[in-house]
């Protein structure tokens, strides 16, 4: 059963988010900050990634700590012998956090032959760590990894290796390696590959059982989406397809899957739709899925732009049957990603019901990279955004209330059509949005480096409007329509 979502909407204008709890930006100087991966240990929370120097484009590892107050540190950690890139990261539950890296000697670039591994606490101190050396049968580690903690404290690791001297479009294998609460490795396994593609997209635990699924790409010839078994001694035992192709142009085709286990034979998982349609008809889902892979009920939730698509990134916490989150945000196309966006979290309960929605409308790019739980049952949403050029690092602590309470909320249901015409164009820019008729708009035009170039506040007749655009210079431009009902409406045109 597919659904529509009802559009909740809690406005949260700007840079003034009304009801959020606080707020965290990390703009450097000459520097570009970036988290990609969190977790929550206990009563803190965690962000880790990078900050890359502009003048040689040297990266080193940030970890940022901070408890439900806002209250917050931050490290960049500096390595005398390695360059160090952190590619995942686990909650101990004990306040503690599991770091996984690779890492290579500054000589050597190109081939990441070591993984360190390192406990780090809450003041951001190092309690344990560990170097590890690929296989003497493999040249090195590959970027993408997850990790799990088991019921016995074992950690997880599931990464990439490759015997490739050269890191152009490498074939890769799995490995995988427990350790235990020092960093010490217990054992490795390694798995060869029997697809050209390798995504590991979630490493996760079955309940009430010894084994793990790992969803991604990967172990199927096509390189189409999977998720395969490995028993408690990380041992492969089989692997299924997410949906059968030929079910186009139904085909389930997830990107960026998180997944969270209900029980020992279903999950949810958040995805995107399928690229089997254009870039308009892209959906962020939230799936129930059993493990043969049928789907049990699915959300789809509804998006109030049609140009662009719709993107998720480790974008699914469970906390309790009643409180879930789902992050999404619109990423644009057909032009660079420096232009103004939305993005929104949503709540929801275990039966895929929207119980509120927070609705993200800045004067920026964001990309949200990711969203974690906090011990009072809220959200941390975490980001990127650009300021001057450079890349800065930002996040947000909302409170479950934030999505409950019922002023400014919105309940709307909206699924249209836009059009412009002519293009090119030389002076008159006619649009044309279905559904939208008889109220007043705001239209910013940006050039290609993201500046407003061109506003107009003006008022929609019989679904159309039209501006003059002959003082613009030729070129590319993206064009923004904002209703006084908030929905935001995008497309591109080409000044002759």
């Amino acid at each position: 059963m597919k659904r529509s979502v009802i559009l909740l909407v809690l406005m949260l204008m700007a840079n003034l988010l009304y009801s959020q709890e606080w707020c965290i930006k990390l703009p450097f100087d000459d520097c570009d900050a970036f988290f990609f991966h969190c977790d929550a240990s206990a009563d803190y929370n965690y962000s880790l990634g990078s900050v890359t120097e502009v003048h040689d484009n040297k990266s080193k590892p940030l970890i940022l700590c901070v408890n439900n107050e806002g209250e917050y540190k931050y490290r960049i950690l500096d390595f005398d012998t390695v360059v160090v890139t952190i590619n995942a990261a686990l909650g101990l539950g004990d306040g503690n956090l599991f770091v996984n890296a690779y890492c290579n000697e500054p000589e050597s670039e190109s081939l990441k032959n070591k993984l360190w591994l390192a406990i780090i606490n809450p003041n951001l101190e190092i309690l344990h760590q560990n170097l590890i050396d690929v296989d003497d049968d493999y040249m090195s580690f590959g970027p993408e990894a997850d990790l799990v903690m088991n019921e016995k404290a074992e950690i997880i690791l599931a990464t990439q290796i490759t015997k490739d001297n050269y890191l152009i479009n490498p074939i890769y294998d799995y490995v995988f390696y427990k350790f235990d609460n020092q960093c010490n490795m217990i054992k490795n396994v390694i798995l060869e590959n029997t697809s050209y593609n390798l995504n590991i997209n979630d490493l996760t635990i079955i309940p009430e059982s010894e084994c793990y699924a790992i969803f991604g790409k990967g172990m199927y010839p096509s390189g189409t989406p999977t998720v395969f078994y490995l028993d408690d001694n990380l041992n492969y035992m089989y692997s299924t397809l997410i949906d059968d192709p030929n079910n186009y142009p139904n085909y389930i085709s997830p990107e960026f899957m998180d997944v969270h286990w209900l029980d020992n034979d279903s999950y949810l998982m958040s995805a995107m739709t399928p690229y089997t349609h254009g870039y308009n008809e892209w959906y962020p889902l939230l799936l129930k899925m059993d493990k043969e892979m049928n789907i049990i009920d699915s959300v789809r939730f509804e998006r109030v732009d049609t140009t662009d698509y719709v993107s998720q990134y480790r974008s699914l916490i469970y906390h309790n049957s009643n409180t879930i989150y789902v992050s999404t945000f619109w990423q644009h196309i057909k032009m660079h990603n420096m232009y103004p966006n939305t993005s929104s979290v949503f709540l929801l309960d275990e039966d895929l019901n929207v119980l509120g929605k927070v609705f993200f409308d800045y004067d920026k790019y964001i990309a949200l990279t990711s969203i974690q739980h906090t011990a009072d049952d809220g959200c941390i949403v975490v980001g990127t955004y650009n300021e001057n050029n450079r890349m800065c690092a930002i996040m947000w602590k909302l409170s479950r209330e934030d999505f409950l309470d019922g002023t400014n909320i919105k309940e709307e249901m909206i699924s249209v059509n836009t059009k412009i015409s002519p293009n090119p164009v030389s002076d008159n820019l006619n649009i044309y949005i279905d559904k939208i008729n008889d109220i007043k708009v705001c239209i910013d035009i940006f050039d290609v480096k993201g500046r407003i170039v061109l506003e107009n506040d003006t008022f929609m007749s019989n679904n159309e409007m039209s501006i003059d655009v002959s003082s613009l210079k030729s070129g590319m431009y993206l064009c923004r329509i904002k209703t006084e009902e908030k929905y935001v409406f995008t497309d591109t045109f080409i000044k002759e």
